[in-house]
């Protein structure tokens, strides 16, 4: 049985877990009673960005603790014909997941390996550039909306899998647009995507179709996968920081800036900060959630081929 916390809860107990359990749980030593505890999409160990564009099916892994260049994390064996670029990402609390253009693949976070696991999409084609989101609370990964590289090709399903089996997607809802270049976000209770500067939401305990629930400033926001998640607000990125809260997107904030453009990267959301990765420099980049500051250079990426990556972002 999942324990049910409230976010009140988790805010005050979140850095003690994430220093033993979260990484324990990466790792493959947690015990049951501390993954029950860890119901949140933010990681404390480790981020990861997966299935690059090109044709890439390299994954590449960096510590939070420390800032530093990222290093080879296995590959994804679905990848290695371009099937999972031009994807997003999901996270369980073991293994980190890319989705997208008919596949969802998998690969485990504790060891750096070739992973053959994977499942289809119930939507294909016109899944390219959707959005990804993850309840571990409820055991499922999320991949909406996307499209083709054919103008008009986009679909508004929203797909879920579980992170207990391999198997394919299954269609549960719809979103209220044809979206692709989404970025995805997850809440402990709802995941969120946005396309163009919409803001949509969708429950994860129940399914369903998602509603619109605000719009974010400024105009020029169109998004290509730089989502990232504190345990209260969503981040999306261009060349300013903009923050906007689950529970109510009515308003948005410019709370940074960044000397990269973030279309074509992926998100990722630590503990205390968020990174985005960019194949054009190549580097990756960080910046925290509480102070309001722009955003820094953590260092290099790996495999990167091109000026978009258009990369899945995972954390455990």
């Amino acid at each position: 049985m999942v324990q049910k916390v409230s976010t009140k809860q988790i805010r005050g107990s979140f850095p003690a877990l994430t220093a033993s359990g979260l990484i324990a749980a990466c790792d493959g030593r947690g015990t049951s009673a501390v993954k029950n505890q860890l119901q949140v999409f933010q990681g404390a160990n480790a981020g990861y960005f997966s299935g690059y564009q090109p044709a890439s099916n390299y994954t590449s892994r960096f510590p939070f603790a420390v800032d530093e260049d990222a290093s080879s994390h296995g590959k994804l064996a679905e990848a290695q014909n371009g099937t999972l670029t031009k994807s997003s990402g999901a996270s369980s609390a073991t293994h980190g997941y890319a989705a997208g253009c008919g596949k969802w693949g998998k690969y485990p976070f504790a060891v750096a390996e070739t992973s053959s696991s994977s499942g289809g999409l119930a939507i294909s084609p016109g899944t390219c550039w959707g959005s990804g989101q993850s309840s571990i609370n409820q055991g499922y990964g999320y991949h909406s909306g996307g499209g083709s590289g054919t103008v008009g090709v986009c679909t508004t399903a929203i797909q879920k899998w579980p992170f207990a089996a391999d198997t394919s997607a299954t269609c549960v809802g719809d979103l209220n647009c044809n979206c692709r270049f989404e970025a995805g976000y997850s809440s402990i209770t709802d995941g969120f995507t946005i396309s163009a500067r919409t803001v949509q939401k969708f429950p994860f305990a129940s399914d369903g179709n998602s509603t619109e629930i605000g719009t974010l400033s400024p105009a020029t926001y169109a998004n290509a996968g730089t989502g990232v998640s504190s345990l209260e607000n969503g981040y999306s990125w261009r060349s300013t920081i903009i923050q906007f809260s689950f529970a109510s997107a009515a308003t948005s904030t410019c709370v940074g800036a960044s000397s990269q453009p973030g279309v074509g990267s992926s998100g990722l959301s630590g503990a205390t900060h968020g990174y985005f990765d960019r194949c054009r420099n190549p580097a990756f980049y960080k910046f925290p959630y509480t102070s309001g500051s722009g955003a820094t250079v953590v260092g290099n990426l790996t495999f990167c081929k091109g000026p978009n990556n258009y990369s899945a972002g995972s954390q455990c």
